[in-house]
């Protein structure tokens, strides 16, 4: 008895030797494009669609840049109008309010769920308007959001290349960066702590937030300057900000929606080289 102990210990440390020592599993790997879809949004909403989506309309910086890497740009019936997409030429605009007072058609509307109050939601819902909201919190969401809006559009196997070239290339980038320094992180005036998705991120690069708080915060200058940070990441338009109050430091600006894009690795390898 005492022997069969013994070597269910030895095969149980086997196995957690083994499963610790693997890389970490994204999204499922589908091995043929799909036609006929069910799938939830990133907040648990369940999205029926008898063929892949032809008809999208796209509410966030996000979801564009993720359909056209999959080359899906012809499925795109049009964009919001206010949206920082470089490559929007082409594509119908139409304005937030026309999109969710129903003015605007198409068999599937994709937006962050930060952008859309509950109240703003319920109008899709009950049109029976197909609405995919994606959620990014963590690294790991931006693979889901490719997987779901690549199963939305039928393009799972390019949505399983873009994962694993995004997944190795963020691998890639944190094992490499030796840069070790003090951020503080400032957004339409207050200040995002460690629990931030941006913060956390910087963390695996060698960054600390000088903010040990989780959620949100403010800091005078005079505070700010007891923290010594190294630098200054603010999020926003620069010419939106109160430089006043960061005369003192080393600022860099830069647009909040491209780190919650799928170009978010070349976005912190830009900011990488801005320090150096």
């Amino acid at each position: 008895m005492k022997r069969i102990v013994i070597i269910f210990i030895i095969a149980l440390q086997v196995l957690l030797v083994s499963s610790c020592s693997q890389s970490k599993v994204y999204p499922v790997e589908p091995e043929e494009d799909q036609v006929d879809i069910s799938l939830s949004d990133m907040m648990g909403v369940q999205i029926r669609l008898d063929q892949a989506a032809q008809e999208v309309v796209l509410m966030s910086v996000c979801a564009a840049q993720i359909v056209e890497e999959l080359g899906a740009r012809d499925q795109v019936a049009g964009i919001q109008s206010n949206l920082d997409f470089k490559n929007s030429s082409g594509l119908r605009k139409y304005s937030k309010e026309e999109i969710i007072s129903g003015l605007v058609e198409g068999d599937l509307f994709i937006a962050r769920d930060l952008d859309l109050t509950i109240n703003e939601r319920r109008k899709f819902y009950e049109r029976g308007q197909n609405l995919l909201l994606l959620s990014i919190k963590e690294e790991g969401d931006i693979y889901r959001a490719v997987e779901i809006i690549g199963r939305a559009l039928g393009k799972n196997l390019a949505a399983k290349e873009e994962i694993k070239y995004l997944s190795s290339a963020w691998q890639e980038l944190s094992d490499k960066s030796s840069y070790k320094g003090r951020i503080y992180i400032e957004r339409d005036g207050e200040s995002l702590g460690r629990g931030s998705y941006i913060s956390k991120s910087l963390d695996k690069l060698g960054f600390e937030n000088v903010n040990e708080g989780q959620g949100q915060g403010y800091f005078s200058a005079k505070e700010l300057k007891a923290l010594k940070p190294d630098f200054l990441l603010v999020l926003g338009k620069e010419e939106d900000i109160d430089k006043e109050k960061f005369k003192d430091f080393k600022v860099l600006y830069f647009q909040e929606d491209n780190f919650y894009g799928i170009n978010f690795v070349e976005e912190y390898e830009k900011l990488i080289k801005a320090l150096k």
